[in-house]
């Protein structure tokens, strides 16, 4: 399981379940009396994209990466999933599910399918823990991601000042882990992708904000304005990184009154008519 994973899946079947769907949840597994949703296409193989397709019921695509210009978070690499024959895994869906605005407009228009934006809410089942108090917190820095060439200097400077601790990907762990690394941590850091694809993830900073973490954010200009209130953020063109941390972490009370602010924000955020309206239009009885 890798860091990141887990509430894709978990707040999916949650907020399913909230507006009156009957969900299981399983790996691998297609179930032919059932509309299935399947979550991670870039994991499938051919066979797995035939049963799919041979579905009575039908399937749909949900997927939390960013999907424009034929290419999975604009990474030449991955062309080959809106080209023949992997295609056909969207060609015979029934509908495709994104939370980002991108994704969903060149899904319909390359594929003309019905497609659904979501909006991130409120899943008490990612409320696993709650943030130590100051003098119990024994890291400075959480980082949980990818240390790529470009992030290793960056987080090398931190780690010389700070207590850092990291989770790569590659690190097989479970969220109940990181979170409790999250709540011994003052501040978890979020860092953009490498051009063209540079946005925070809203996936993680939905997960810190529902355990009342303090999230500090590189900047990015194309960041949804639901996700601004989850987080502190920090602009590499105005100051660097490490005095911004030092500045924050001087501060404890104003980490803990912005990591509130984050929390009250995903508790009152409860829209889903995205996903009522494609419950609605493929799965109701």
């Amino acid at each position: 399981m890798t860091v990141l994973k887990e509430e894709i899946y978990i707040t999916l079947a949650y907020w399913l379940g909230q507006i009156g769907c009957d969900v299981s949840v399983d790996r691998g597994a297609i179930d032919p009396e059932c509309f299935n949703i399947l979550v991670g296409f870039p994991y499938v193989n051919d066979a797995v994209i035939d049963r799919l397709a041979a579905l009575e019921a039908g399937y749909a695509v949900f997927d939390v990466e960013l999907l424009d210009d034929g290419k999975i978070n604009y990474k030449p690499e991955t062309a080959h999933w809106f080209r023949p024959p992997l295609d056909r895994l969207f060609r015979n869906a029934k509908a495709f599910l994104s939370y980002f605005e991108q994704s969903v407009q060149f899904m319909a228009q390359a594929y003309d399918l019905p497609v659904y934006k979501l909006a991130p809410a409120c899943c008490p089942a990612l409320t696993t823990h709650a943030p130590r108090g100051e003098a119990d917190c024994d890291i400075d820095i959480l980082f949980f991601g990818r240390v790529y060439d470009t992030r290793v200097p960056v987080l090398n400077d931190l780690a010389d000042r700070y207590s850092l601790r990291l989770l790569d990907v590659g690190d097989v762990t479970t969220s109940y882990f990181r979170n409790d690394l999250a709540a011994r941590s003052r501040i978890i850091l979020h860092l953009g992708h490498r051009a063209p694809f540079q946005h925070i993830g809203m996936m993680r900073l939905l997960s810190m904000a529902h355990i009342g973490a303090f999230s500090l954010s590189e900047e990015r200009a194309e960041i949804e304005p639901a996700l601004r209130p989850l987080s502190a953020w920090w602009d590499a063109e105005k100051m660097p990184l490490v005095d911004c941390v030092a500045h924050w972490l001087a501060h404890p009370a104003a980490r803990r009154e912005q990591a509130l602010i984050a929390q009250n924000a995903v508790k009152a955020q409860a829209d889903q008519r995205g996903l009522s309206q494609f419950w609605q239009a493929h799965c109701a009885p």
